[in-house]
C-alpha cells in the first residue's frame, strides 16, 4: 500500500509531464516531433487526456533560438518511481503552474519568448545530464511504452536544440557578415546622398533650363511675329516695285516709240535735205554750165564789147554786180547747207527739241527756199537781158529785175 501510495504521486506528475509534452509536440508540429502511433501508445497507457480549450499560439519562428526544455517540468528519476526515500524533491505546484500557464498563453511577444528560452534552457530534463538521454536513468524493459515514448521525445528535444544551435551560429555567421558589409552599407548610403544631392542640383539646373527654354520660346514668338511683319512689309514693298516697274516699263516703251517716231522724221528730214543739196548741187552745176557758157560767149564776143565800150562796160558792171551776187549766193548757199549740217545733227542729238521747232524750221526752209528761187530768176533774167543786149547790140543798161 506503501509503495502504491508513493507512486501515485509519481504519477500524476507523469501524466502532467505528458499534457505539457503534448503541447508543445502540437506547438512544433511542423517538425514533425510526435507520430500517430506515440499518441495512439500514450493513449492506451494513460487514457484520454481531459479535454482543454487551447488558446491561439503564434507562429513558430524557426529563426528564432528558444529552447523547450525549460518548459517541462523536472523528471523523475529511476528511485523516485521505485522507492519514494530515492526520489527527488517533486517541483512546487507553483512553479510547474506558471510553466503550463507561460506555454498556454496565446500569442507570446518577445520578451515572453525570452523568458521561455532561458526556463527551457535551465530545465534538467533537457539537459545534457538529464538521465532520461543516453540510456541512464530506468532501464527500458522497466519504462514501458510511456517511457520509450518520453525518451523518444527527449531525443527529438535534443536534436532540436542542436538544431538550434546550429540556427544560433547561423544567425552569429549572418551577424558578423552584416557588420561586415556595414562599410559597404555606409559607402552606399553616402553615395545615395551624394546621388540624392546631385539629383536636386540636375532638377534646379532642369528649372533654369526650363525657363530659359521658356524665355527662349518667347524671343521666339516676338522673333516671328517680327519676321511675319517684315515679310508682310517685304511683299508690301515688292507689289509696290512691281507695281512701279510695271509704270516705269510703259514709260520706258512710250519714250521708245517717241525715239523711233523722232528718228523716223529725223530719217525723212536728212532724205529731204539730201534730195534738196543734190538739187542745189545740180542747179549750181548747171549755174557754172551757163556761166562757162557766157565766158565763151563773151570771148567771142570780145569784138563787139570793143566796139560797144559803154554796153561793155555796163555790162561788166552788171556783169560784176552779178558775179558778186553769185559769190554771195554761193556763200549762202554753202551757209545753209553748213547750217542744215549742224542742225540736223542737232537733230539728231536732240530729237525732242527737233520735234518741238520743226514746224519753224519747216517755215525757215521755205522762205530759204523762195529766197534761192527769187535769186536763181533773177540771175536767168540778168542773162537773159545780157544775151539780148548783145545780140540786139544795144549798151543802153538794163532795167531792174522783177521783184
Amino acid at each position: 500500500m506503501a509503495d502504491e501510495n508513493t507512486q501515485k504521486p509519481g504519477l500524476g506528475r507523469r501524466k502532467s509531464s505528458l499534457n505539457t509534452l503534448r503541447e508543445l509536440s502540437q506547438r512544433f508540429k511542423h517538425v514533425g516531433r510526435k507520430t500517430s502511433e506515440s499518441v495512439e501508445e500514450e493513449r492506451e497507457i494513460i487514457g484520454d487526456p481531459p479535454q482543454l480549450k487551447m488558446p491561439d499560439f503564434a507562429p513558430f519562428d524557426s529563426t528564432s533560438s528558444v529552447d523547450i526544455s525549460s518548459h517541462l517540468p523536472a523528471p523523475e528519476t529511476q528511485s523516485g518511481l521505485v522507492s519514494p526515500t530515492t526520489s527527488q524533491p517533486p517541483q512546487s505546484t507553483n512553479t510547474r503552474d506558471s510553466v503550463q500557464e507561460h506555454l498556454l498563453s496565446p500569442k507570446p511577444s518577445n520578451n515572453d519568448m525570452s523568458t521561455t528560452t532561458t526556463i527551457i534552457e535551465s530545465s534538467p530534463i533537457l539537459s545534457d545530464s538529464t538521465p532520461w538521454v543516453g540510456g541512464t536513468g530506468l532501464g527500458n524493459a522497466n519504462l514501458g511504452k510511456s517511457g520509450r515514448v518520453i525518451e523518444k521525445l527527449m531525443a527529438e528535444n535534443d536534436r532540436l536544440k542542436r538544431e538550434i544551435k546550429a540556427e544560433a551560429a547561423k544567425r552569429e555567421e549572418l551577424q558578423r557578415t552584416a557588420n561586415a558589409q556595414k562599410p559597404r552599407l555606409e559607402a552606399l548610403q553616402a553615395e545615395n546622398a551624394r546621388l540624392s544631392h546631385c539629383k536636386a542640383v540636375d532638377e534646379s539646373v532642369i528649372k533654369r533650363r526650363d525657363r530659359k527654354i521658356e524665355d527662349l520660346k518667347a524671343e521666339l514668338d516676338v522673333e516671328r511675329q517680327k519676321r511675319e511683319s517684315l515679310e508682310h512689309r517685304v511683299q508690301e514693298a515688292e507689289r509696290k516695285m512691281g507695281e512701279y516697274q510695271e509704270h516705269s516699263n510703259k514709260e520706258v516703251q512710250q519714250a521708245v516709240e517717241e525715239a523711233k517716231h523722232a528718228t523716223t522724221h529725223a530719217s525723212i528730214l536728212e532724205t529731204s535735205h539730201r534730195q534738196l543739196s543734190s538739187e542745189y548741187r545740180q542747179r549750181i552745176a548747171a549755174a557754172n554750165k551757163q556761166l562757162r557758157e557766157l565766158s565763151d560767149d563773151r570771148e567771142e564776143d570780145r569784138k563787139r564789147l570793143i566796139k560797144l565800150d559803154v554796153v561793155n562796160h555796163q555790162m561788166r558792171q552788171e556783169s560784176e554786180k552779178a558775179r558778186k551776187l553769185y559769190s554771195e549766193l554761193v556763200v549762202a548757199s554753202d551757209k545753209y547747207k553748213t547750217e542744215k549740217d549742224s542742225e540736223v545733227d542737232l537733230v539728231l542729238g536732240d530729237v525732242k527739241a527737233l520735234k518741238g521747232s520743226i514746224s519753224h524750221r519747216e517755215l525757215e526752209l521755205e522762205r530759204t527756199l523762195e529766197e534761192m528761187h527769187e535769186v536763181m530768176n533773177r540771175m536767168k533774167w540778168l542773162m537773159n537781158m545780157q544775151k539780148v543786149n548783145s545780140e540786139n547790140g544795144v549798151n543802153s543798161p538794163p532795167p531792174s529785175p522783177p521783184s
